[in-house]
């Protein structure tokens, strides 16, 4: 109304409201025409004070600040003294009054009478500053909140601050949107001369209070609280030329809080896209480069703040970072390593998302620059700065911006990183190599060989065109053929791809080695990219590639899982992802016997992890017996065994017994020995359920049938083994293997044509100078005692641990139910509670006393070793060739009777005090 307008203008007449510096500097009077607080309140007046306010608020609007103001000055000076009442009216009365003015000044920019702008700008200022002062008051308070309440649903839901009456959380995220609304308005027709020193006093209040807020860390971390930081913040680096002093800030705030990094390069990013203001970026990272290097190397907390802040706006903000490039370039030579790394990340992404877009000459010689620094760096004296220069060209590489004239220079380079003295350096490297071979420009099969020819062919054909074309006298006088120079272009062409095909070819083929060998690094990450980059050169054929897999197959026994998990999952990718029986049969190609095992463990575990299904199997027993038609053969069968032994289940092994037998024993085994080999793995696996044969089985036989007529037969290069898993297998399966291997080794005697009753020695002097046999004779039946003396050998161990485990368990166990039985017959408490004491002593395992383990030993220390059992009746020619090496020089023949001879000595611990033995171990000593 004109009356309020009339006693506005009266008290406010000369007088301008001054934002100060220090809220107590409103209570001195200087006499300037600058407004003075004259009257405060305590704690007991404002209540009605207040009330008082709010009347006069409703009565004549938002502009009645300039007589309340007072009153809120006292609310902002003693508000920790004020009860929660009090305070939550005081609140909630002076943003109403903001949020009104703000519709008022609006509607006041729209028609502007020049009589009002004094008091519409004092108004302004006075809301704001009680806003802004109570906001800053209220935050403190949340420091120690009263009462926390946690939002229900989900983890992540944010904590929701009461602070008496009122939701702190949501007012504050009001009073935010308010300021913003307000400072949207053209609010610099509220001053004349437009934006003079108080609206940068205003301004730099308002920006003051935003940082203020962001200290807390629940805060900086609300997105929608965020994002009103953006506006306001924004509106005031646009609007009223407050870049620098935002500026300074954020540089300030980034020396002490770390939370702050990622929310303040989020505002900055969003504040350059809505305003258009690059000026704010630029001038934050010149501040952020003119800092001296030596202060940055010494204060390591700020500089990671400082470079993590850097890192985040060259991720957000490429285009503005790459003006200011050449003043963060100066970096890479301090002496602070983190500004080093910011640098590069920097460079990286300004090349891939700005630079690589850019057809302009001068862009790509700024491109060439940056790529020659980061090649550099490659070398740098600190291991993390080298291990991101390698990440950096990383993701150069997967964003396919690597100029192709520089790539073999660079692999040259990252070659050299594969034997860094970091673990951090080595894995980046190695991760380059592979996205450098997965990504190539060339082709999807690198083979040397094939290549070179290639490129020899293409040459050849280039240099027979090249006689076509006339020489330069022929020249003026021939027209040359337009048909035979498009040939010669492209041709050129061919010979340069072909020639950077085999030189990038080369390079990877010189990594290869090099990477297998950390297969046997202690260094978990070392290992694990090692087979990525294998797998990937094995998948490109690279040379060397299939053989690293193939020696990679011992960390199937690693003790690191995820090792184990890689190695499973490599396997897979490389040999089950296209045509799972064809991979499954390559990859038993040709196993040496030392990798039975390990094989055998990768098969277990590839079946367990879902990757061999039912549905292979059964064509991996298509293919055992031969039913491919014109693709069946004896290796492909011998090979589909072998998988089928150690990744078939108990039941489906058991189900196959008569296949096995028929095929696996039968006529084929005979002429291949290792088929029996694989027969007997995938027989073993019948153990675990517990089957027990008879002793006339036709599995026996079998076994029996192929040992006696492959002995005397030195072609057959898998005997050995073959009589080791028989015995094993024996053991394992039959009722009574005793007499199963006791039968076995009195055929193989008669086979051998052994008389053990004559001593060996008479037996083989009589054969050199009497009977005057050849040579090689002499050898063969060498060859054949070694094959006999070995399988005594195997027989010996495998009856120890028959006994050892398998009896001593079956006697324990008839034990054990007569104690039952005559638990159940006893009724007397004291014997029962006497016999269940001993039965628990029992079950602790064996001792001196107990009668088993002594009835196992008896037989071990006497009967088994008699001349009249089946192993007394070989001990002395044992012996005897053991005895005189010097007479029974075969090595193999000695080998295989030592062996035995330690065997049996595992069985009759007192023949280590036999005269002969004893002399026998001096002799090897």
């Amino acid at each position: 109304s004109s009356d309020l307008w009339q006693r506005l203008f009266v008290n406010m007449a000369g007088t301008e409201f001054v934002i100060p510096a220090n809220r107590t500097e409103l209570r001195r009077d200087e006499g300037k025409g600058i407004y003075v607080v004259r009257q405060t309140f305590d704690s007991d007046e404002l209540a009605v004070v207040l009330e008082e306010c709010s009347t006069t608020f409703d009565s004549d609007g938002p502009r009645a600040i300039v007589d309340c103001f007072d009153a809120y000055y006292s609310l902002i000076s003693c508000y920790s003294e004020l009860s929660e009442t009090v305070r939550c009216h005081g609140w909630n009365s002076s943003i109403s009054a903001l949020e009104e003015l703000s519709q008022e000044v609006a509607r006041w920019l729209d028609n502007s009478v020049m009589e009002e702008k004094s008091i519409m700008r004092n108004s302004v200022k006075m809301c704001v500053f009680v806003t802004v002062q109570l906001m800053e008051v209220i935050n403190n308070e949340q420091i120690k909140p009263s009462l926390t309440v946690v939002a229900k649903g989900r983890k992540s839901a944010k904590k929701v601050v009461k602070s008496g009456m009122f939701d702190w959380w949501f007012e504050r995220e009001r009073a935010m949107r308010i300021i913003a609304q307000l400072l949207g308005l053209d609010l610099k027709q509220l001053w004349d001369p437009p934006l003079p020193s108080s609206a940068d006093d205003l301004s730099n209040m308002i920006a003051g209070c935003c940082f203020k807020l962001l200290e807390d860390q629940p805060a900086s971390r609300d997105k929608s609280l965020r994002e009103l930081f953006v506006q306001v913040l924004g509106h005031l680096a646009y609007h009223y030329n407050q870049s620098l002093g935002i500026v300074l800030k954020t540089v300030q705030m980034l020396q002490h809080f770390e939370q702050l990094v990622s929310p303040l390069a989020q505002i900055i990013q969003l504040i350059t896209q809505q305003f258009n203001s690059t000026s704010v970026v630029t001038d934050i990272i010149r501040e952020l480069a003119n800092r001296d290097p030596v202060d940055l190397s010494r204060d390591t907390s700020g500089t990671r703040y400082f470079c993590g802040f850097i890192t985040e706006l060259g991720q957000r903000v490429p285009a503005a970072m790459l003006s200011v490039m050449e003043s963060l370039l100066v970096h890479l030579g301090g002496e602070s390593y983190i500004m080093r790394i910011a640098v590069l990340s920097v460079m990286g992404e300004v090349v891939v998302q700005e630079i690589s877009k850019s057809t302009d000459d001068a862009v790509k010689k700024s491109r060439d620059h940056y790529l020659n620094l980061l090649q550099e760096h490659l070398h740098d004296t600190n291991a993390f700065v080298r291990s991101k220069a390698l990440q950096v060209w990383k993701q150069l590489c997967e964003a396919k911006v690597i100029p192709i004239n520089i790539q073999c220079q660079l692999l040259e380079a990252v070659r050299g990183r594969l034997n860094d003295r970091s673990s951090s350096v080595r894995k980046s490297a190695i991760v380059l190599l592979t996205s450098f071979l997965t990504g190539n420009p060339y082709a999807a099969r690198l083979d040397e060989d094939e290549l070179t020819g290639q490129l020899t062919a293409a040459q050849d054909q280039l240099k027979q065109l090249q006689q076509q074309i006339p020489s330069e006298e022929e020249f003026s006088d021939v027209t040359p053929d337009e048909q035979l120079t498009q040939q010669m272009a492209q041709h050129m062409l061919a010979v340069r791809y072909l020639t950077d095909t085999v030189e990038f070819t080369c390079i990877m083929n010189s990594c290869v080695p090099v990477v297998a060998q950390l297969l046997g690094s202690k260094n978990l990450t070392d290992v694990i990219e090692s087979l990525q980059f294998l797998a990937s050169a094995f998948e490109f054929g690279l040379k060397g590639a299939p053989e690293a897999i193939h020696k990679s197959l011992v960390l199937v026994w690693s003790p690191e899982q995820q090792v184990r998990e890689m190695l499973v999952m490599t396997y897979q990718r490389l040999y089950l992802s296209e045509d799972g029986k064809e991979g499954l049969l390559s990859l038993v190609e040709q196993p040496t016997v030392g990798e039975y095992t390990s094989l055998g463990q990768m098969l277990l575990l590839l079946s367990k992890a879902g990757y061999i299904i039912s549905s292979l199997l059964a064509q991996l027993w298509d293919v055992f017996a031969m039913k491919e038609g014109a693709r069946s053969s004896e290796q492909r069968s011998r090979q589909a065994l072998l998988v089928l032994a150690m990744a078939s289940n108990e039941d489906m092994i058991h189900s196959h017994i008569s296949l096995l037998v028929n095929t696996g024993l039968g006529s084929r085994a005979q002429r291949s020995p290792l088929l029996a080999v694989f027969t007997c793995y995938a027989l073993q696996r019948l153990i675990q359920k517990g089957i027990r044969l008879p002793t006339s089985h036709v599995i026996f036989t079998r076994l029996t049938e192929l040992l006696v007529t492959g002995l005397t037969d030195l072609s057959l290069s898998h005997w050995q083994p073959l009589a080791e898993q028989a015995v094993i297998t024996i053991y394992g399966l039959a009722d009574q293997p005793d007499v199963v291997c006791e039968h076995l080794l009195q055929q193989l005697l008669t086979a051998s044509g052994v008389d053990l009753c004559l001593n060996p020695i008479a037996t083989s002097s009589q054969a050199q100078e009497g009977a005057g046999l050849e040579e090689a004779e002499l050898e063969l039946q060498s060859l054949v005692l070694a094959r006999l003396l070995g399988c005594v050998g195997n027989v010996a161990q495998q009856q120890l641990v028959y006994l050892e485990v398998t009896v001593s368990k079956e006697l324990k166990r008839q034990k054990q139910d007569e104690h039952e039985k005559t638990l159940k017959k006893d009724v007397n408490p004291k014997k029962v509670e006497t016999t269940v004491s001993e039965e628990e002593l029992m079950l602790t395992g064996a001792t001196a006393d107990d009668p088993e383990t002594e009835l196992i030993k008896r037989l071990c220390e006497v009967e088994l070793l008699e001349e009249t059992n089946m192993f007394g009746k070989f001990v002395p020619v044992i012996l005897n060739v053991c005895h005189d090496p010097s007479l029974f020089c075969c090595p193999t023949l000695q080998t295989a009777a030592t062996l035995s001879l330690a065997k049996l000595m595992l069985i009759r611990s007192a023949s280590g005090r036999n005269p002969m033995v004893s002399g026998i171990g001096r002799t090897f000593l």
